[in-house]
């Protein structure tokens, strides 16, 4: 009765939940008001539920429908950030409601429109729409059988103090709510430029930023969200005109009608240059930026292809590492944290950025998504690059994103001992180790001479690697003492690993049969493509997080663990129910293919004598990568597509066959054989080497393992220990290799220097 005496047309929905109006006569309903004496015959019977008919008939009566309200609230931090909070909270102040899952916010306006779709996901699910003429909406305080899903509760306003708004204002408030919209759109191509031109306008697409376009013409950055950045045109002091990389595009979309731009279509960085410098001229734009320097072809890969790793080949011949180039662009938050992190490098190492992302998000996923097989985000990573290559950059760009989402309690940086890891789980079910010098721990973990508590660190990294699906309970000590608050297990734990190391450090300790088991077997080896990138002039700033990927990250660290909303987040102590994240039949398809294909290696490799441990895991691991990079394309409604799938696979497939490349065949049976190869390096280096040298040296090694790896290599025939008399009379022992290697002159000795050439002093 309320609605009714405030102008508006009330019609009841059905109690069946099928949301529609229970009328007989819907074009005559939208015609001619109900009456008091109707409305009062028709709820007789109780119903349980409010319908308004939106537009004209209900005074212009129009209703932003958000689908759910992770949408509704990022919608409003958007709206600040154009500028038009004050509008905003005069219209929620006048009338908003919540639905079963999202939200309504409902005004009046003297130009309205019929129903429209302003945003869609990548799956064309609403994510908001309007209804205007035409339209029909449930409204609070509608509960029941009307819709099962919940019930509609007026938070502000009502109907007697809906706000009216100009279509201005209208304007602004559609905008920025199609910086939503993920669903494809028309795209202003320019023509074609002649390879003979050097094709500047490809490579100013991929040099230039959208700042360097944009902002000269006095185009404003207001904000974003997700990769996507919302621009104000010139001459304007608040809202939004348009935005850039619209669903990971690339692309410039503009709204607004008063600038040079058509609106709602596409622009390229190229064709956006060329309208704005030379009224749309092609020829002469890309003529000025072949005069600027532009013009380097480069190749752009818009979709992985997984021929590169599916593509038949001889699998007993070692392939050639697949390229990075097709693998490094990713869409998504995983993109946008790993382009993030390689900006702001002093030296640019886009392979260790992308690695430290995956790092990263796959913990904020933890023990919040799992695909079929059960399997959890958590993974261990290692990125590998020289002394002074820039590596520091994306270890410590991920501990500052942690401290901007408030995340410090879930970072560890060092492996004090295995009840030191196991305690911190305990405390963070969810924690991600940033460890500097990895290859240093992976020695010394390893080492039979090291105590007891360190050794024992991998065995608890291994348990809770694996006990991500399920249980981990807390290892019981002789004559210890129980604490009544100590927590005994923890239910499905995300442990994953960010790590660094030089080469020489990491490769010296790998052997055979840590390829096939063990932590390294576990290991994804991001190493640098470049040991020495030049610096970057001028040197980048260092400044603070951008709030599109804290806001982009949030979404996934406020998400509920439980399925039920009120069971608690990251730190709650019940059983998570983690998000099912479904692969299509295409990704799925892809998966059988990768492994058909890893089933045939592993068979070769066996064929060979070759170890075949490597492959077990392609197929798992990229199964992993895949959701890692569904979550961040999709954080509302993530679905592992056909390209999540490939670029997961390939990712695998190809980080193993560069590990591979890189031992494979070289990597030693065992330690002793690992540390006899190290021993040959030190004295291959230096061409002859004292054994006072030598100690200093491989200070690696006790006194009697070296003598045992010298006396090795001297029984093999790999070393020469000369023998001679010094000066003051005792003996001095100089060891040399016994191979001359090309290009490298060795010291001659007289046949009278030599004393001994089969025994060691």
């Amino acid at each position: 009765m309320d609605a009714l005496s405030a102008g508006i047309s009330v019609i009841p929905p059905r109690q069946n939940g099928s949301k529609a109006p229970d009328c007989l006569e819907w074009k005559s309903a939208q015609r001619v008001r109900a009456t008091e004496a109707q409305l009062l015959e028709q709820y007789r019977p109780g119903r349980t539920g409010v319908g308004w008919i939106t537009g004209g008939i209900s005074g212009n009566l129009e209703v932003l429908d958000f689908d759910d309200r992770s949408t509704w609230s990022e919608y409003q931090k958007l709206c600040r950030e154009a500028g038009i909070g004050a509008l905003l909270d005069r219209v929620i102040a006048g009338y908003l409601e919540h639905t079963p899952n999202g939200a309504h916010l409902i005004y009046r306006c003297p130009s309205i429109e019929g129903n429209q779709k302003l945003a869609q996901g990548a799956d064309k699910k609403s994510l908001i729409e309007t209804r205007g003429e035409g339209g029909y909406i449930i409204v609070a305080p509608s509960h029941g059988s009307v819709n099962l899903k919940g019930s509609y509760v007026l938070q502000s306003g009502g109907v007697s103090s809906i706000a009216s708004i100009t279509p201005a204002e209208r304007r602004e408030l559609f905008d920025v709510a199609k910086i939503f919209d993920e669903s494809p759109q028309a795209i202003a191509a320019p023509p074609r430029i002649s390879a003979a031109a050097g094709r500047p306008g490809d490579d100013y697409n991929a040099r230039a930023s959208w700042d360097d376009v944009l902002q000269p013409h006095g185009w404003v950055r207001v904000g974003g969200r997700l990769g996507v950045v919302s621009w104000r045109r010139p001459g304007k002091d608040r809202g939004i005109s348009a935005t850039t990389n619209h669903a990971d595009s690339g692309l410039l979309y503009v709204f607004s009608s008063s600038t040079e731009f058509e609106a709602n279509r596409g622009y390229s960085k190229f064709s956006a240059y060329a309208l704005l410098t030379h009224g749309g001229n092609f020829t002469d734009a890309a003529r000025q930026l072949s005069l600027d320097g532009y013009g380097i072809e480069a190749p752009v890969v818009e979709e992985v292809d997984l021929s590169l790793i599916l593509a038949a080949r001889n699998p007993i011949a070692k392939a050639a590492p697949t390229d990075f180039a097709d693998l490094l662009r990713v869409p998504g938050l995983v993109g946008d944290i790993a382009e993030w992190i390689d900006a702001g490098a002093i030296k640019s190492q886009p392979v260790l950025a992308l690695g430290a992302a995956i790092a990263a998000f796959s913990t904020l996923l933890g023990r919040k998504a799992r695909i079929e097989s059960n399997a959890r985000s958590n993974l261990y990573i290692l990125g590998v690059g020289e002394t002074g290559c820039g590596k520091e950059r994306a270890r410590q760009a991920i501990g500052k994103l942690f401290n901007a989402l408030g995340l410090d309690s879930h970072l560890g940086d060092s492996f004090a001992s295995d009840a030191a890891v196991e305690t911190a789980v305990m405390q963070a079910p969810v924690r991600l180790y940033l460890i500097d010098e990895m290859g240093y721990f992976l020695g010394t973990m390893r080492d039979e001479l090291a105590p007891s508590h360190v050794r024992s660190i991998v065995p608890v990294l291994l348990k809770l690697y694996s006990s991500s699906e399920g249980v981990y309970r807390k290892r019981t000590y002789a004559h210890s003492e129980a604490r009544r608050d100590d927590v005994a297990y923890v239910d499905q734990p995300c442990l994953s690993i960010y790590g660094t190391t030089v080469p020489s450090n990491f490769y010296a300790n790998v052997t055979k049969s840590h390829i096939t088991n063990g932590l390294l077997s576990r290991l994804l080896v991001f190493e640098s493509d470049n040991p020495d990138p030049d610096m970057r002039w001028p040197l980048p700033v260092d400044g603070p997080v951008p709030e599109c990927l804290i806001e982009g990250c949030k979404l996934w660290v406020n998400r509920s663990i439980c399925a039920d909303s009120e069971a608690g987040n990251i730190e709650a102590r019940t059983v998570p129910a983690p998000l099912y994240v479904r692969a299509t039949a295409a990704a799925i398809d892809v998966y059988k293919e990768t492994e058909r294909k890893m089933k045939a290696q592993r068979e070769a490799e066996r064929a060979a004598g070759r170890d075949h441990g490597p492959y077990t895991r392609v197929t798992t691991t990229g199964m992993k990568l895949a959701l890692v990079r569904a979550c961040g394309v999709n954080p509302d409604h993530p679905e592992i597509t056909e390209a999540d799938a490939a670029w997961g696979t390939s990712l695998a497939m190809c980080l193993t066959e560069r590990f591979m490349t890189k031992v494979g065949d070289a990597a030693p049976e065992n330690k002793t054989e690992a540390a006899a190869q190290r021993v040959l390096r030190v004295i291959d280096e230096a061409q002859s080497i004292s054994r006072q040298k030598l100690i200093r040296r491989t200070r690696f090694l006790t006194s009697r393992q070296l003598d045992e790896v010298v006396k090795t290599l001297l029984e093999a025939g790999d070393v020469v220990a000369d023998i001679a008399k010094a000066t003051n009379g005792n003996q001095k022992t100089t060891y040399r290799s016994a191979s001359w290697l090309p290009g490298k002159s060795y010291p001659s000795l007289p046949d009278d220097k030599i004393k001994n050439t089969t025994g060691v002093n």
